[in-house]
């Protein structure tokens, strides 16, 4: 992972994974939750965090339960999210890589070793998707 901030997109696969948001602009986010956001707070690696969802997500039919998302924030979650945190003016930032060395630790999420971008990202879920529909 490169030494720039990240945010870390949490599938309701089980998938965590850092992703490069840049100026963590709302088209981003939407892009990444395939829909309009909302933000919920939880605890994270020991720190306060805001979990960016699709705030239509409950009434979606192709989205499942995120275990990971819920356990964060202590509520039921569904489809992919964004994690990140707010600075003390409440704009959203990433995380450096200690923190998330740290999160990987301190919560034993598995977390690819690897950045994405958020286009990136959602095509590789359609693309899960999809396989998983012929499949049956």
């Amino acid at each position: 992972m490169s030494g720039q901030k990240c945010y870390l997109y949490i599938s309701e696969f089980g998938d965590v994974i850092p992703v490069k948001i840049g100026d963590s602009s709302l088209e981003t986010l939407q892009t990444c939750v395939e829909g309009w956001v909302g933000v919920v707070t939880g605890r994270l690696g020991g720190m306060d965090v805001d979990l960016w969802v699709n705030e239509e997500g409950l009434f979606r039919h192709d989205f499942a339960v995120n275990p990971i998302a819920s356990i964060i924030c202590g509520q039921t979650i569904v489809g992919p999210v964004v994690v990140a945190r707010s600075d003390s003016e409440g704009r959203t930032v990433g995380f450096t890589d200690a923190m998330v060395e740290r999160i990987a630790v301190t919560d034993e999420l598995s977390i690819y070793p690897f950045d994405r971008t958020a286009d990136q990202i959602v095509a590789s879920r359609k693309a899960f998707i999809e396989s998983q529909e012929t499949a049956v």
